[in-house]
């Protein structure tokens, strides 16, 4: 009967190892997502960052040519579109009034 019960009491120490060695890797894998999440909102900011710079700089040139200082067709192009889109705005925005003075 002792060698039931040391078998039993075997079984159930290779259980807790087990399970112990699988909740470590579980509390590592949690670690690692919170590392990576954290690493992935850093990369999101910089990312950010750049945007604004490269807006910035489009705005530069945006001025430049709507103050007659620069004549590139690239930036013309891409002024005609603001432009358009801006207009298309105009009349969204319109139709939120109308809607809302109701």
């Amino acid at each position: 009967m002792a060698g039931f019960f040391d078998k039993a009491m075997d079984v159930a120490k290779s259980a807790a190892t087990v399970t112990g060695d699988v909740a470590k890797k579980a509390a590592e894998r949690t670690q690692d997502t919170i590392e990576v999440s954290k690493i992935n909102a850093k990369i999101k900011e910089e990312k950010e960052k750049v945007g604004k710079i490269q807006s910035e700089i489009g705005l530069y040139f945006l001025d430049k040519y709507n103050a007659g200082e620069l004549t590139d067709a690239f930036v013309a192009t891409k002024a005609q579109e603001i432009e358009k889109i801006s207009e298309q705005i105009e009349i969204y925005e319109s139709k939120v009034s109308t809607i809302k003075e109701k």
